[in-house]
């Protein structure tokens, strides 16, 4: 290419001003203090003068001007152009949404060099708007020189010949720009560009490949969730479900046999099948391999879910939500959810331990009606005699040797041995002590639990397989009984403090950190947490304690449950529960005030840690609860636990579960702390997690009352950093009550008071939430909403805080598409999508997507608009946002309008109508007055097709009747007729 450039001068004079870049037969582009008005900062009017270098003069006037970008794009009116000045641009990747380095605005580029289509990759940044505005605008060209240079990885800016493309992402704008080697008057290279909205509107080959990659995109960040679309497995909180959640099983014993068969079964299309067999039979440890080796089978993976210390049947519901990842209906209700969720996936549930659950038949029954893929194991001592029961008998290991081979080889026999020898790693045996063996493992049938039990009590020094097969015999009985009378045993040939630390586990719900398991064991005082670990070690040796080991090291204990009934007992009789118990409450109160000290303010990959860790500890958190509010409870560590879960309760969208908990802890403390004229951080923080909580589910009446009583505590207690927490979610509450000036009136003091303590996090949350405020507030706020997501955006990357930047970039692309710029508005919140699910924030995934389901239907693509509804209905719903349902309702009306089903479009607007009545959800008055608009505008969409006003309203009519649940369903069916 040639002539490619020229020279820059305004109108009637003839001062070189700068250089321009001929782009195309059209446009040309060019630095704004070439053609603007910096300080002012408006650009110049008229025509301008482009001078090429072979004489020729050129006439152009601004097409767009950016300043804070520091370029333009200039109109091209007239004059001779060569025929060859033509955009290069080669197939441009994803933009990343997090920026790098620490200084000014950073971002990153793909550079396309003329003759190097692979790409080159550019670096560098743009300084703050308006920080090198002066009054010398000749004296600025010279600073602003440095805020569009661009240079190269590859040796240096002038390694990179010809011309590239370049597409450049930062907080402010998109940039498409084109990049050259600066003329000889200016001292750096730089870029010349313009903002992305002008140049896809100058250059139509430029916006094909942003909107292939933008739907390409938009496709990528949502979990495709309607039914028969091929949906793929998200969990409830974003993360990718895992191929099998079932604990690593144990080292298998002559169990091949019965995984193959059990394979056989489920692939014959058995969709109940139970294994049935007496206790310690091995039933866990053969559902646990089978639901290993089958987990790559399964489309939506095979799931573990442990009931062998359930004794409610209403739980069985819960605990298999809790497994799947997926949370609370709004009514507290799982078993609707379930069945939504589950609908045609192709997934494995594993029940463990069904025997005290009869009553839980209908919630497995309906679950296999609702769905047509979904197939159950069920561990049970005996068959359930269900209609679509298939029963698989678990036996004993056998005594025999495969193939006739030596006697040590068969099953039962080579268990023995190895879980001496982990005993103690010298035990040794001889053909006597062999047939010793034999006889024991002959005695106790071939129990695998009840084997590994005597084995490990035969190679202590005070036994032998001779005197536990003898003191067996002596014991009479058979099966069960045999079993507890070994259990007994082993337990007596304990030492005092080995016994003390085994009988505290009993109150565990499941499996324990080491670090729970000593603090409770050690805090009878007999012994410090040293001396515990090394009597957990004995216990684990001794097979009394099962060692799992999971991913990246850790271990976890578990109390096999003939043990744990045993122990419970011996509990009770040394009138040791009671300490136990409180023992047990204290470590849970102390490790989740360390995680609410610290979800705040660690970054993200820390935070993720320590949300995973309170979701492997939730059952114990949960017992330790109920404990707080029982007779001989403790209401203050009560208060204490529920206030330190709201981070992780709202974070993992535990939402009626954590209300329930904060207000029954709030109601039995209420009591002694009014009697008492006492008032605690405790109750401050429970107060704050009621009112939260409150909040997330839309009950704002509930919120607001709780929040304000909440602040009455903060402020007699001077604890400014809460009160900010609790004024910022309370201006919340009063936007979505419609309550504009209250609510900015308590952002405002929140950004006030955490400016004072230097709360950074509190900040951040409290400009996101202050720039959500002026945005309602008409076109007025709108300047002032922007630039309160950049000082967001601002403090969340030096926080390196990836959740918190998720949330206010999806935040700023809303302000962008309700100021009708839908390119911008794509670009934040498909980065937004991505950070939220990749962070574990489902409601904030779940926004994204729904606004970006409003921006597909405004382009007319109404299919991509219905899927977005849908999936973040479904998310919302799992965790119980009503109001946001609603607004997915809402949006799912409009597409039914759109496609010519008014019926459809009347009961889902009537049904969303509904749901915000009964929450007491007010919307702001330009959603209202938008609301209204899509309402009239398929009214008349009926109208077209032959219905009147009155059937429309009939149809809105039988919406309104609706329950929130049977919306979802009704919906769930549209969504399926209208993609067939």
């Amino acid at each position: 290419m040639k002539d490619i450039t020229a020279r820059l001068y305004k109108p009637g004079e003839k001062k070189y001003t700068g250089t321009a870049w001929l782009c195309s037969q059209e446009y040309a582009l060019t630095a704004a203090h070439c053609v603007g008005d910096r300080v002012g900062r408006v650009p110049m009017e008229g025509t301008f003068r482009l001078k090429l270098g072979a004489g020729d003069w050129l006439e152009a006037e601004v097409a767009d001007w950016d300043p804070d970008v520091d370029a333009a794009l200039l109109r091209i009116k007239g004059g001779k152009i060569p025929e060859d000045v033509k955009v290069k641009l080669g197939q441009l990747p994803s933009l990343t949404p997090w920026p790098v380095g620490p200084t000014g605005f950073q971002w990153q580029s793909w550079g396309f060099a003329s003759g190097n289509p692979s790409g080159t990759a550019l670096w560098g940044y743009i300084d703050e708007p308006n920080s090198y505005i002066t009054d010398d605008p000749d004296a600025e060209v010279e600073r602003r020189q440095h805020a569009i240079q661009l240079t190269c990885e590859q040796g240096g800016f002038d390694n990179l010949p010809g011309i590239s493309g370049a597409a450049v992402s930062f907080d402010k704008n998109v940039v498409v720009g084109l990049v050259r080697s600066g003329p000889p008057s200016f001292k750096q290279r730089v870029i010349y560009a313009a903002p992305l909205k002008s140049i896809v509107e100058a250059f139509p080959e430029v916006k094909k490949i942003f909107d292939a990659n933008l739907k390409q995109a938009i496709d990528s960040v949502s979990p495709n969730m309607l039914p028969g679309s091929g949906a793929r497995a998200e969990a409830a909180d974003g993360r990718a479900a895992p191929a099998a959640s079932a604990p690593r099983p144990p080292e298998l014993f002559g169990r091949e046999h019965d995984i193959a068969e059990v394979g056989k079964l489920l692939g014959g299309g058995a969709r109940l099948l139970t294994f049935v067999g007496e206790r310690g039979v091995g039933k866990t440890v053969l559902a646990q391999a089978v639901g290993r080796n089958l987990s790559g089978g399964y489309q939506e993976g095979v799931y573990f879910v442990d009931l062998s210390l359930v004794r409610d049947a209403g739980r069985v519901a819960a605990e298999i939500a809790h497994a799947l990842g997926v949370k609370e209906s709004p009514d507290g209700s799982f078993e609707e959810s379930l069945g939504a969720y589950l609908g045609d996936k192709h997934a494995l549930i594993i029940l463990d331990g069904f025997e005290y659950l009869e009553d839980a038949r209908p919630l497995v029954e309906g679950l296999l009606a609702k769905t047509r893929r979904l197939q159950f194991i069920v561990t049970c001592r005996a068959a359930l005699g269900w209609a679509r029961e298939r029963v698989y008998a678990v036996g004993p290991l056998s005594l025999d040797a495969p193939g006739g081979g030596a006697p040590e080889t068969a099953p039962a026999v080579a268990l023995f041995l190895k879980r001496a020898r982990r005993a103690n790693p010298a035990y040794s045996y001889d053909p006597a002590t062999l047939g010793e063996v034999r006889g024991v493992c002959e005695t106790l049938g071939g129990l695998p639990l009840a084997v590994e039990l005597a084995a490990a009590l035969s190679a202590t020094p005070e036994f032998s397989p001779a005197l536990v097969l003898e003191r067996l015999k002596a014991g009479g009985g058979a099966g069960d009984g045999r079993l507890a009378a070994l259990v007994e045993l082993c337990y007596e040939s304990l030492e005092e403090g080995a016994r003390e630390c085994l009988r505290r586990l009993a109150i565990f719900s499941g499996p324990v950190t080491p670090d729970a398991a000593e603090a409770v064991a050690a805090s009878a005082g007999a012994e410090s947490e040293a001396g515990a670990r090394k009597e957990l070690s004995g216990l684990s040796r001794r097979s009394l304690l099962d060692e799992e080991r999971l991913a990246g090291g850790q271990v976890r204990y578990r109390v096999p449950r003939p043990v744990l009934v045993y122990c419970a007992r011996k509990l009770e009789e040394a009138g040791e529960t009671a300490s136990a118990r409180r023992a047990h409450a204290v470590y849970y109160a102390q490790l989740t005030r360390r995680a609410e000290r610290r979800l705040n303010l660690l970054t993200s990959a820390e935070r993720r840690d320590w949300l995973e860790r309170l979701e492997a500890e939730h059952e114990e958190i949960r017992a330790a609860i109920k404990w707080s509010l029982g007779e001989a409870g403790n209401v203050e560590l009560g208060l204490e636990l529920v206030g330190n879960m709201f981070w992780f309760w709202n974070l993992r969208a535990y939402l009626t579960e954590g209300r329930r908990w904060a207000d029954e802890v709030l109601a039995a403390a209420r009591p002694a702390l009014k009697k008492e004229n006492k008032e605690t951080e405790a109750l401050g923080k429970a107060l704050y997690c009621a009112g939260g909580l409150a909040f997330m589910h839309g009950d704002y009446a509930a919120a607001r009352a709780t929040l304000e009583e909440n602040v009455g505590v903060w402020e007699r207690l001077s604890n400014h950093r809460r009160l900010g927490y609790t004024l910022i979610i309370l201006g919340v509450v009063a936007l979505n009550q419609n309550e504009l000036e209250e609510a900015r009136r308590h952002e405002e003091r929140g950004v006030k008071l955490f400016r004072e303590v230097d709360d950074r996090w509190g900040l951040a949350l409290a400009l996101n939430d202050l720039a959500k405020v002026c945005l309602d507030q008409g076109k007025e706020g709108e300047e002032a909403a922007r630039s309160n997501y950049q000082q967001s955006l601002a403090v969340w990357r030096e926080l390196d805080d990836k959740w918190g930047y998720g949330l206010t970039t999806g935040n700023l692309g809303n302000l962008y598409y309700r100021a009708g710029d839908l390119l911008m508005a794509k670009q934040h919140l498909v980065n937004a999508a991505a950070l939220q699910r990749d962070e574990g924030n489902q409601w904030g995934w779940a926004e994204s997507i729904k606004r970006l389901g409003h921006i597909t239907f405004d382009e007319g693509d109404y299919a991509q608009a219905a899927r977005l509804f849908y999936d973040s209905m479904v998310l919302h719903q799992k965790i119980g946002r009503k109001q946001l349902v609603a607004d997915c309702l809402d949006g799912l009306a409009r597409v039914a309008a759109e496609l010519g089903r008014p019926a459809h479009s009347a009961r889902l607007f009537g049904a969303a109508t509904a749901i915000r009545r009964q929450i007491g959800s007010r919307m702001s008055a330009p959603r209202t007055a938008q609301r209204q608009t899509n309402i009239e505008a398929a009214v008349r969409a009926a109208a077209r097709g032959g219905m009147t006003r009155e059937e429309f309203q009939t149809h809105w009519d039988e919406g309104e009747a609706w329950a929130l649940e049977a919306a979802v369903a009704e919906a769930t069916g549209y969504a399926a007729e209208w993609r067939a």
